[in-house]
């Protein structure tokens, strides 16, 4: 069953590794490859944090209009309280977009060899 169309950013994303990949050597298209789909990945969480955002202040906005003559004076200085605290963060915040934590040399060899055995458990039982 096939998944859902590619969307227009997938094809952009696409070309542009596309392009990457020609010109070098093929022992770099790894590194090249990681390098494109982790830019890729960046940009389109950054662009849904950017609508979600966006969508999120709008329903306050709305929502301040519809329900503040229902509520009490602590209800509403609670919900400004959370309209500001949301307006003043970015979609990077809230996405928590920092750089990954450092992840130190036993780690990568403890995952490696983690990956090795099941990789080799896996072809035991094919």
């Amino acid at each position: 069953m096939p998944g859902p169309p590619p969307w227009d950013i997938d094809r952009i994303a696409a070309a542009d590794l596309l392009n990457l990949l020609r010109g070098a050597r093929e022992e770099e298209w790894l590194g090249l490859a990681t390098e494109a789909l982790s830019r890729h990945r960046r940009q389109a969480n950054e662009w849904a944090a950017k609508r979600v955002h966006r969508a999120a202040i709008d329903a306050l906005e709305a929502g301040s209009s519809r329900e503040f003559h229902r509520h009490d004076a602590i209800w509403a200085d609670g919900f400004r309280a959370a309209e500001q605290c949301l307006c003043q963060s970015t979609p990077a915040q809230l996405l928590g977009m920092g750089p990954p934590e450092p992840v130190s040399q036993g780690q990568v060899l403890r995952g490696l060899i983690r990956a090795a055995r099941a990789a080799r458990t896996t072809k035991a039982e094919a």
